[in-house]
């Protein structure tokens, strides 16, 4: 039993993909970073290595070993050398297709998710219009973030003190204190109804 638990959590590795590069040097810069790459590293050879990183940024680094650029401590010797090579050949390769089609679905869905979050502040705008255009006496609606802090959480308060004809207070600023409460730092008070959003 214990062999099939430990097989059962073992951790799966996936192969890295393979490179994509988009330049027609890469053959012969990765050959020769082959040749160097023998033998030991050197803190000057180091040095070098982190300079190119430093000097020209990750986004050129991605495109000279054709794929993904995790950082200089994490790339194998061979892609390091390949770095340093491409930079004394003044190299400078387009991204792989791989990253620009990745990085194009990123923003996609950022302005999807920011769409959708729009519709939704728009349509909870034109919900509380129907909700208090009704409403005989004048409110301003409060802002508050949800418990959390994930989202907006939006009650209304009479602008004047309401009472009952006993005189109990119903509702009104500081209805509850007494006095006039003022907003928390999480709070905000809105005119209503609010302009709609552009």
């Amino acid at each position: 039993m214990q062999c099939l638990m430990a097989l059962h959590h073992a951790p799966v590795l996936l192969p890295s993909p393979a490179p994509e590069p988009a330049y027609a040097e890469y053959d012969d810069v990765r050959a020769e970073a082959h040749r160097r790459g023998t033998g030991f590293v050197t803190m000057r050879d180091i040095n070098a290595m982190q300079g190119v990183v430093r000097s020209r940024g990750v986004d050129w680094c991605t495109t000279v070993p054709g794929g993904n650029f995790p950082g200089i401590a994490y790339v194998p010797r061979i892609g390091a050398w390949m770095l340093v090579i491409a930079d004394e050949r003044g190299l400078a390769p387009p991204l792989p297709k791989r990253v620009v089609d990745a990085r194009r679905k990123a923003d996609e869905h950022r302005t999807h998710i920011e769409r959708k979050r729009i519709e939704a502040d728009q349509r909870g705008r034109r919900e509380w219009v129907l909700l208090v255009s009704p409403c005989p006496i004048q409110v301003v609606v409060h802002t508050n973030l949800k418990h959390g802090g994930h989202g907006e959480l939006l009650h209304t308060v009479p602008v004047e003190p309401v009472r009952s004809k006993r005189g109990t207070p119903l509702g009104g600023p500081g209805a509850r204190s007494g006095g006039t409460a003022a907003p928390s730092e999480k709070q905000s008070t809105t005119a209503w109804p609010p302009a709609e959003a552009e």
